[in-house]
């Protein structure tokens, strides 16, 4: 992949990103679909709870 894409996709996941880091301040989450993405991190932080109980 060319540099120029590479640089436009790290772009795009970064505002697709936003909406989980808004959602997660406000004390919400974001639902998971289809066209959003979420870090790790983020994941952990909405879903731990769900996740401590998983033998997954």
């Amino acid at each position: 992949m060319p540099p120029h894409a590479r640089q436009s996709v790290r772009r795009i996941r970064l505002r697709l990103i936003e909406p989980s880091s808004r959602a997660r301040e406000l004390g919400g989450r974001a639902n998971l679909v289809k066209h959003l993405h979420a870090t790790a991190e983020q994941l952990q932080a909405v879903y731990a709870h769900a996740l401590q109980g998983s033998s997954a």
